[in-house]
């Protein structure tokens, strides 16, 4: 323990679970670029051969039925390195930055393929899953018929995805990891935190490197800060991949399983109709003030609501 003034900071030893905290790294550097049509078979390919992907992704907000999917970053494993990509998926912002280049970068529905390839692989990783995944679920790919981002996209209607296009059943979330391993403290760190005390990299916030509107934020800045999200995300996980391999196993194999469930559970609360459960109550609550009537008029006064009474 560490004391401070009058108050007591609990201060986690990691030793026990085999985390070591890390100096800041000097010239960091790792792969990244964005995601184009000239890069895409070999992502493609790689990705195939991965055991490993990270997913993120990058909205105009955080209520998932009203932003818009600006772009979509990936992180996966070549041997030991990690290479990260950025995909923009916004034709608004993709119309706005590279009017010239959209025949150069893939089609909607071409991210999103690459996307369920991400989390087909054995181990894909998310630091704030619920979140991305309710968005992914919810994207409307812009059909193309030559697999390009074309600018005639925008006169066609979205077209229907199904319900549930992609399984997260081996998705794991890296900050649910960490809180797991201790509540105390880890509960309220970020990836920011967490990537400068156990990987050394040193971050800027959403609002410094991106700015108030992302839609107008320069691609360099998207796929910088984007990038880096995905690669700490992936790193973290494969640090902690291990320890929880070995000391528990059960947890890692169900919390996915449970996360996919908690996640539809909270998803049929988003059609919920409040207006119209409120007006069903009135109703109901009326009908039992006259059913309740009636039976105290022919049997006498009896505590309903005991199970003691008959």
């Amino acid at each position: 323990m560490a004391v401070r003034g009058t108050g007591v900071v609990y201060q986690a030893d990691d030793s026990d679970v085999g985390l070591r905290e890390v100096p800041p790294r000097i010239g960091f550097s790792y792969h990244r670029e964005p995601l184009t049509l000239k890069c895409l078979p070999q992502v493609l390919s790689e990705l195939e051969a991965s055991d490993f992907s990270s997913l993120d992704c990058e909205t105009t907000g955080l209520e998932f039925d009203s932003c818009q999917l600006v772009s979509i970053n990936l992180s996966y494993t070549v041997g030991t390195e990690i290479r990260s990509y950025v995909a923009f998926y916004s034709l608004d912002y993709c119309l706005a930055h590279f009017p010239d280049k959209l025949e150069r970068l893939p089609s909607q529905q071409a991210i999103l393929d690459l996307v369920a390839l991400a989390l087909s692989r054995k181990y894909c990783s998310m630091h704030n899953r619920m979140f991305d995944q309710r968005v992914l679920l919810h994207a409307k790919p812009l059909p193309s018929s030559d697999g390009t981002m074309a600018s005639s996209d925008t006169k066609a209607d979205p077209a229907p995805l199904p319900y549930n296009p992609y399984s997260f059943n081996q998705t794991w979330d890296t900050l649910d990891m960490f809180w797991f391993l201790d509540s105390n403290v880890k509960g309220g760190l970020g990836l920011k935190e967490l990537g400068r005390k156990y990987l050394g990299i040193e971050t800027t916030h959403y609002e410094e490197a991106v700015g108030l509107d992302i839609l107008s934020s320069p691609p360099r800045s998207l796929l910088d800060y984007g990038a880096l999200d995905t690669y700490m995300t992936l790193a973290l996980f494969r640090l902690l991949l291990p320890i929880f391999l070995q000391r528990y196993p059960l947890w890692f194999k169900m919390i996915p399983l449970a996360k996919t469930a908690l996640y539809f559970m909270e998803e049929q609360h988003q059609y919920f109709n409040l207006d119209k459960a409120l007006e069903m109550r009135e109703v109901v609550t009326k009908e039992l003030e006259a059913l309740k009537e009636e039976f105290y008029s022919k049997y006498g006064y009896v505590n309903l609501g005991s199970n003691l009474e008959k």
